[in-house]
């Protein structure tokens, strides 16, 4: 909070003038001449307090992620709203717009990971491996239907009123099966979670073009210059772009077929 609030203090200190595009466009900047300050704006911001690695926490606590054990589910939920409950409590404290994010951990999955490494060293099932799992997610090696991954993770979306992201990874591209991904993403809308999508990856041949759902190598003319890509951080990427921490976990990740008719 003291951090977000020291960030705050220093931005609203800038005239209009200093962000123009800013100034133009954002609510609150009715009226502001070029040398105001850009409070009235950016005090309609949020100011999001995050969290990763729910999975990793409830292993050392409980001894299985709230995947594996329904005591784990509880105390995972407990956990959340009481981040939510402080974020709402300083909201009405400073009267700014704190909120709770489920962080998609771009970055922080893997330097925090080598932080709690440095400190505690290897525990098996929390720092054993080159990421920290994506906010509440259950870990991407976690092998369960659709419906599991839905019915696990949708309560936690209405606690995090910044943002949370919800995604099931499927072997190849549901193009074929309009009717099955129809239901799927009905089911995800019904459970209340707000932000959700189906994951394949797609790989493209660089010598002849051919593209599709293969790896490797390419099925039509066996070149090995593949560029492949996927949603890695919730938006489409090729491989290459990002740290050693998120391409361990998307080397791991399972697919969730079933369960949602």
């Amino acid at each position: 909070k003291n951090e977000l609030l020291d960030r705050y203090n220093t931005l609203k200190k800038l005239k209009k003038r200093d962000i123009p595009f800013v100034s133009d466009w954002y609510q609150g900047s009715e009226g502001l001449k070029e040398d105001d300050p850009i409070e009235p704006i950016i005090k309609n911001g949020t100011l999001s307090i995050g969290f990763i690695g729910l999975a990793e926490c409830l292993k050392v606590l409980c001894g299985k992620h709230h995947g594996e054990d329904k005591f784990a589910q509880m105390l995972g939920l407990e956990i959340v709203r009481e981040i939510r409950k402080w974020t709402d409590a300083f909201t009405q404290d400073d009267g700014l717009n704190f909120s709770t994010f489920a962080t998609p951990a771009e970055s922080a999955c893997y330097t925090l990971l080598k932080a709690c490494r440095k400190e505690f060293g290897v525990i098996e099932g929390v720092t054993d491996k080159e990421y920290l799992t994506n906010s509440f997610h259950v870990p991407v090696d976690f092998e369960c239907d659709a419906k599991t991954k839905i019915d696990i993770e949708a309560p936690y979306h209405l606690l995090c009123n910044a943002g949370a992201i919800f995604y099931l990874e499927s072997e190849q591209s549901p193009k074929d099966n309009p009717e099955g991904l129809l239901s799927m993403l009905q089911y995800i809308a019904k459970t209340g979670i707000v932000y959700g999508g189906v994951n394949w990856k797609h790989a493209f041949c660089e010598d002849c073009h051919e593209q599709g759902d293969f790896s490797g190598s390419c099925p039509k003319c066996g070149s090995k210059n593949i560029k492949e890509t996927a949603i890695i951080t919730g938006y489409l990427s090729e491989k290459n772009r990002f740290n050693d921490g998120k391409l361990a976990e998307l080397r791991e990740r399972r697919e969730h077929l079933g369960g949602a008719h």
